[in-house]
């Protein structure tokens, strides 16, 4: 454990609901200079942290009232919170679910069933790499520009602003292309250098009550008050201008340069973080879509022919609710009850994403995931997995039959709509490649 010059306590928090994983980790965690404290599910957690600080928190994926990745992402949107190392507690997960855990800033992953002395040394080395950093509670460690904290902060003000002003603010989610690839090809360092490139190539060419920051991984959120879309968009032409010129070097050899897709919107008075997000999130889908340096905004007609989105989903209410967010974002819905009209109709259609419920008549979630995989045309589509709560054996075994995510039930029609939207992305992108 770390030693501390003033010998202060470092206190931990524990959220899982899963007791051998909480006792496992207080064995762990015995020493005098550790307070352990444990909460069983999100809303635990969060009553906890209203009151007190912590220094690192080890976090289950599968709460009783939460997906993790939905915690970890209110952390990093709090001041307070946004600097605190998180591990993730969880049993073998995808791809897709790590990868916007890494997006989201987690520290580490531990596997479950936890080892007790492999968990002492990651927290050790965790806590040890926090003390030595100092973090800024508003800044990217990384980049060095604001973080999804600072840029929250500054919407809220600027939407309270626009509502006495009447002004509206440009806004633009910003995705590197290929950067899974660059860090595969040339390690993270470099895929750091990327990053931080291309933030500063356009914080050069940006306003000073302008703001850009860190939103995940592989993206930038960018405000830009009082401007319309078609001068936002020429800036990002710019910028895409700007980067072509000054590719990086590889090696001596061997340049890089870097590009990216942008979505932009309004945000007018008065407007709603998740929905300004969402229409971001929107233009960002169809400009991955057309390929590589593609600057789309909200108010454009997407002549591309809109995703396909087949939901198999038994209870209609929630069948509802996924079609009615889904079609609003511009998406085509198939909508089937059972898992063998669904096969059926994935037959007949060309799908682009699917959404299985796991519990089904007549075939269940599990069945249709596998046959679907085991149809061509369907490989590598996006397969999205609805699956209640406290049921974490349900998500490995869907990831081990070639799920590519999960939501848990209840959801949030917000959040499922923008992991649609993050798959759709993803794919777009790798088909290109």
């Amino acid at each position: 454990m770390p030693n501390t010059a003033d010998h202060a306590v470092v206190r931990i928090l524990i959220v899982d609901d899963d007791q051998h994983t909480l006792d496992v980790a207080r064995q762990a965690l015995r020493a005098p200079d550790l307070e352990v404290l444990a909460a069983h599910s999100a809303a635990e957690a969060e009553a906890l942290l209203e009151g007190q600080t912590v220094n690192l928190i080890l976090l289950g994926l599968v709460l009783p009232d939460a997906d993790g990745r939905s915690v970890l992402q209110r952390l990093g949107e709090k001041a307070p919170t946004a600097t605190v190392p998180v591990m993730m507690l969880a049993e073998e997960i995808g791809p897709n679910p790590k990868e916007e855990c890494i997006g989201l800033g987690v520290a580490d992953f531990i596997a479950k069933p936890v080892d007790p002395e492999s968990l002492a040394n990651a927290i050790a080395a965790t806590l040890e790499r926090a003390s030595s950093e100092h973090p800024s509670p508003l800044h990217d460690p990384v980049t060095g520009l604001a973080n999804r904290a600072a840029f929250l902060d500054r919407f809220m003000a600027n939407v309270t602003e626009s509502s006495r002003s009447g002004h509206y603010s440009a806004m633009a989610l910003l995705d590197l292309d290929g950067l899974a690839q660059i860090n595969s090809a040339w390690g993270n360092a470099m895929g750091d250098q990327v990053l931080t490139h291309t933030g500063h190539a356009i914080a050069e060419l940006i306003r000073d009550h302008d703001m850009i920051a860190r939103w995940r991984e592989d993206e930038f959120a960018v405000l830009l008050p009082g401007m319309d879309l078609d001068t936002a968009a020429r800036l990002f032409a710019k910028a895409q201008a700007v980067l072509t010129t000054s590719p990086l070097a590889v090696s001596d050899n061997v340049e890089l340069t870097a590009t990216f897709c942008a979505g932009i919107t309004t945000a007018v008075s008065g407007a709603k973080v998740q929905e300004v997000i969402s229409q971001a999130e929107r233009a960002l889908v169809h400009a991955k879509r057309r390929g590589v340096s593609h600057v789309v905004t909200s108010e454009e007609e997407f002549p591309d022919e809109p995703a396909t989105v087949l939901i198999a989903e038994d209870d209609r209410v929630s069948a509802a609710l996924v079609r009615h967010r889904i079609e609003r974002a511009g998406l085509t819905v198939i909508h089937r009850e059972n898992g063998t009209e669904a096969l059926e109709a994935a037959k007949q259609h060309a799908v682009d994403l699917f959404i299985l419920d796991i519990r089904m008549p007549r075939m269940d979630g599990f069945e249709l995931l596998r046959s679907l995989r085991a149809l061509p045309q369907y490989a590598d589509t996006p397969i999205l997995m609805l699956t209640s709560l406290g049921r974490e054996e349900d998500i490995v075994r869907a990831f081990h039959l070639g799920a590519s995510d999960y939501v848990t039930k209840p959801f949030s029609p917000v959040e499922l709509l923008a992991r649609v939207q993050r798959l759709l992305r993803s794919h777009a992108s790798t088909r290109r490649l």
